[in-house]
């Protein structure tokens, strides 16, 4: 499984609470020179020239979608069998002449968490291909607007 939006989403999130934790800093280091000197003023007036940078849209989105594809993830690992795994109905028929007979009982050996697992990826995916787009379609436009 790749995870590298959710992730690289979440580093940047990160570092724009980096960037803000530096601004505070910058701001009480500025503050305890005093109030007078020039370097202080003129400091202070680009810190809030400067602002707080707000957290990205849809965040909170893509870490639902991450943590929902992680689980999806966890449970096709844990309870799916090697077999089920390795080779899918087709394969099991066609390239290995098994009978479908002995693969759909494996298959189905554990059904609850079956059907957790295809709906946390099918919820987690479809969440993450909506985020996508989303960001996506906002930077073409930026892009279209500012040609």
């Amino acid at each position: 499984m790749s995870v590298n939006g959710p992730s690289r989403h979440f580093a940047a999130t990160h570092h724009f609470g980096r960037f803000q934790r530096h601004l505070e800093s910058l701001r009480a280091a500025l503050l305890a020179h005093g109030r007078d000197e020039v370097f202080t003023k003129v400091g202070m007036d680009a810190l809030d020239k400067l602002g707080k940078l707000p957290i990205p849209a849809l965040s909170l989105e893509a870490l639902i979608s991450a943590v929902l594809l992680f689980v999806a993830s966890g449970l096709f690992a844990l309870p799916c069998p090697p077999r089920i795994k390795q080779f899918s109905s087709e394969e099991w028929c066609h390239q290995l002449g098994q009978p479908l007979v002995t693969y759909w009982p494996r298959a189905w050996r554990y059904t609850p968490a079956r059907f957790l697992c295809g709906s946390f990826y099918a919820i987690g995916g479809g969440l993450a291909l909506w985020v996508i787009t989303v960001k996506l379609l906002e930077t073409a436009i930026y892009i279209w607007r500012n040609m």
